[in-house]
């Protein structure tokens, strides 16, 4: 009589055991998985938030880069106008005198021969009226 029960007792501490063990091994399976995803995920954000400050980092520089050549260009532009506009003012100045210089002294030896040309022309006048008296 006794045999038959403790049987059944030790059968259902078996099964226990056995129960235990498979809830264990069920419970660490999902407990893993439970892990793993919640690690990608963390894993996946890092890795997220790492890219978009390296992209940000690498648009910052690109933009910093391209704004400098943008600026460079348009300095060089300016500078190149402003330069041409002085250079043909100073060119204007320096022809415009040369220019008057040039005219001034022909316009003197012009008047020069002029005067010079009446005062022969008088004096031949004179000589030639004084020997037609003669």
């Amino acid at each position: 009589m006794t045999e038959p029960v403790i049987h059944l007792v030790y059968n259902k501490l078996a099964h226990a055991r056995t129960h235990a063990r498979t809830h264990a091994r069920t419970h660490a399976r999902t407990h893993a998985r439970t892990h793993a995803r919640t690690h990608a995920r963390t894993h996946a954000r890092t890795h997220a938030r790492t890219h978009a400050r390296t992209h940000a980092r690498t648009h910052a520089r690109t933009h910093a880069r391209t704004h400098a050549r943008t600026h460079a260009r348009t300095h060089a532009r300016t500078h190149a106008r402003t330069h041409a506009r002085t250079h043909a003012r100073t060119h204007a100045r320096t022809h415009a005198r040369t220019h008057a210089r040039t005219h001034a002294r022909t316009t003197h030896t012009h008047k020069h021969t002029h005067t010079h040309t009446y005062t022969l022309s008088l004096s031949l006048s004179l000589s030639l009226s004084l020997a037609c008296s003669l």
